[in-house]
C-alpha cells in the first residue's frame, strides 16, 4: 500500500515543531513505518521507536519533501490571491509553479518574496 501523504505531513510537522523529543521520535519512527522500512531495512524495529542512523535520514528527507509540497501549494496559493487582487482572473487551484505565462510567474515571484518578507527567510524559487 503506497504511503498514506496526509499522516506523513502530519507528522513531518509534529517532527519539525515537536512538543517532546519524545514526539519527535515517535513522529519519525512513524512515517518510516508508513512508509514500509520493514521492507526495506532488516534492522527495522516495529517495537520501538529507534532509527539508525541511516533510517533518520531517509525520514528527513521524506519530510523535507512533504513540508516542500505544503510549501508549494500555500505559495500558489498566495500567487492566486496576489493575482486576484490586482484584477488578473485565474482558473481556481491554477499551478503558477508549472506555468510558462510570464504574468503568472510574476505573481510567483511576488508570492515567494512576500513569504520571504514576512518570514524573514531566504527560499530558493527554481522550482
Amino acid at each position: 500500500m503506497p504511503p498514506d501523504e496526509n499522516y506523513i505531513r502530519k507528522h513531518a510537522l509534529r517532527v519539525k515543531n515537536p512538543e517532546t523529543e519524545g514526539q519527535r521520535k515517535n513522529s519519525m519512527w512513524r512515517i518510516a513505518s508508513n512508509c514500509d522500512f520493514e521492507q526495506k531495512y532488516d534492522d527495522f524495529s516495529l517495537e520501538d521507536d529507534t532509527l539508525t542512523g541511516a533510517q533518520e535520514t531517509e525520514v528527513m528527507e521524506i519530510i523535507d519533501e512533504s513540508l516542500n509540497i505544503i510549501l508549494k501549494a500555500e505559495l500558489n496559493g498566495l500567487a492566486w490571491e496576489l493575482a486576484s487582487m490586482s484584477g488578473y482572473v485565474f482558473p481556481e487551484k491554477f499551478d503558477f509553479f508549472s506555468s510558462n505565462n510570464s504574468r503568472a510567474q510574476h505573481f510567483k515571484r511576488l508570492a515567494v518574496r512576500a513569504f520571504e518578507v514576512i518570514q524573514k527567510v531566504r527560499i530558493d524559487d527554481n522550482d
